[in-house]
């Protein structure tokens, strides 16, 4: 635990040090992207239709057009959701989303509509980190599922981290929060 806690303060140095707050914007981005003319397999444009719908009046997404421009969604191999022990993940990288159960489909759409890039970082949602470091990773995996759970009634995996993620939510208020979560504002939080 004491090693633990050592790591836990390198890290914490490191992202005050390198990581930088990312600009924030007030500005709601509007969608502009017809879902339909998407290259995007027509068996997921219903469930991106069904997230944009949910989330467009209480989210702030600040890349949305461009990420949508971009997405890729296949499915993911049940002998690599075996390895991996995951129903589904998101690829900043290449901005693609691989699902085994469909379902996780809403909880993937969170990461890829609050992933933000500069020169040096990348953000998701309350995940910050560069090509050396991670951070707040359990803390961005528990809030995204608990806006799944919130916004479209399914749970993933990650019940203790939203669990935990809940009662922050509950100090700060639900506005504040996802305002913070859809920002990257990881340095506002802590």
């Amino acid at each position: 635990m004491v090693n633990n806690l050592k790591i836990n303060k390198i890290k914490f140095e490191y992202l005050l040090k390198n990581i930088k707050p990312v600009e924030q914007t007030e500005d709601k981005q509007e969608i502009t992207v017809d879902i339909d003319e998407l290259t995007i397999d027509e068996k997921y444009k219903p469930y991106l239709k069904h997230f944009i719908k949910k989330t467009n009046a209480n989210f702030n997404f600040r890349n949305s057009n461009e990420i949508l421009r971009t997405l890729k969604i296949n499915k993911l191999k049940k002998s690599k959701s075996k390895k991996y022990g995951a129903t589904g993940y998101y690829n900043f990288y290449n901005n693609k989303i691989k699902i085994y159960i469909i379902d996780t489909i809403y909880h993937e759409l969170f990461h890829a509509f609050t992933y933000h890039k500069t020169a040096e970082n990348y953000f998701c949602g309350f995940n910050q980190g560069n090509d050396h470091l991670d951070i707040a990773n359990s803390l961005d995996e528990g809030y995204t599922d608990l806006l799944t759970k919130r916004y479209f009634g399914i749970e993933i995996n990650y019940m203790l981290e939203a669990n935990i993620v809940s009662k922050i939510e509950l100090m700060l208020g639900k506005e504040k929060m996802q305002s913070m979560y859809t920002s990257n504002d990881l340095m506002g939080l802590i």
